[in-house]
Order: structure tokens, then C-alpha cells, then sequence
């Protein structure tokens, strides 16, 4: 059996009790569309971890963290929201990205980050944000090539 990290966020299922994450095979809720490697990316994590767990991981980051309300998809692990930066001039930018979770295997699931509007290097630095800060438990795999 692998070994999963657990962690201290916690998300109610049908019983109405507590699970950590990491805890138990709970399938996922949404509908889980398929990975499709068709060119490489890096801005992009491998989990291990239910995807229900990922999103509301997520989700709590943008709320808490950033003090943002993100659009969520109620049927797909699709999360779009904007973040903005003010930069040493005073200019505001803002990066909108959307945050799609897929399948890659039975235990394998991909985050996949996309920039929809917005500068580079902004959504790059917020991407290595949300991964360190909000998903790091979820890092917890690669995917051969």
C-alpha cells in the first residue's frame, strides 16, 4: 500500500464526518477528464492525492491567502480566478489562470495551470506560489516522460 501524506485540511464527505487528507480511497466527486501530454509543460504538478482534496486545498489557498473568490466548476475539476499584482511603479497587472485537474492513471492526477490573460512572468511567479505555499502536499509524484 503507498504510503500518503496527510495533512491538517479536512473536507466532509456524505456522512457529514471528517476525513484528512490523504486518508482512505474516496473517489472523486466530478467528472475527472483524461491527461493528454501533447507538448511539454512546466507549469504543471503529479499527485497522488484525491482531487476532491486538491481542489478544496486550492480553493481555501485563493480565499485565505490571496483574498480572491475563484469560479468553480461544478462538474469538472476546473477552477478559473485573477490575481493582481501591483508592481514598483504603481501599474496594477492582473494574470486570470485556470487550474484544471486530469486524470493520468488510477492513482496518478495531473494540476495543470493555464494562463488565459495576463504577463509571463507574473503568471509563472504566481504559479510557483500556489504550488509551494497552497498544493505542496500534492507534489508528491512525477510522471515518466
Amino acid at each position: 500500500m503507498n504510503a500518503r501524506r496527510t495533512n491538517a485540511i479536512t473536507r466532509g464527505v456524505e456522512s457529514g464526518e471528517e476525513v484528512k487528507i490523504g486518508e482512505g480511497d474516496i473517489p472523486p466527486t466530478k467528472t475527472l477528464l483524461p491527461y493528454e501530454k501533447i507538448f511539454a509543460q512546466n507549469t504543471e504538478i503529479f499527485s497522488t492525492c484525491n482531487p476532491d482534496d486538491i481542489e478544496t486545498a486550492l480553493v481555501e489557498y485563493l480565499r485565505n491567502k490571496e483574498k480572491i473568490e475563484p469560479t468553480i466548476n461544478k462538474d469538472k475539476y476546473k477552477i478559473k480566478f485573477s490575481l493582481t499584482t501591483k508592481g514598483q511603479d504603481e501599474n496594477v497587472q492582473v494574470t486570470t489562470m485556470v487550474v484544471r485537474i486530469l486524470k493520468v492513471d488510477d492513482k496518478t492526477s495531473c494540476v495543470e495551470f493555464t494562463k488565459s490573460d495576463g504577463n509571463n512572468v507574473l503568471f509563472h511567479e504566481h504559479f510557483n506560489s500556489i504550488k509551494k505555499e497552497g498544493l505542496n502536499f500534492a507534489n508528491d509524484t512525477v510522471v515518466a516522460a
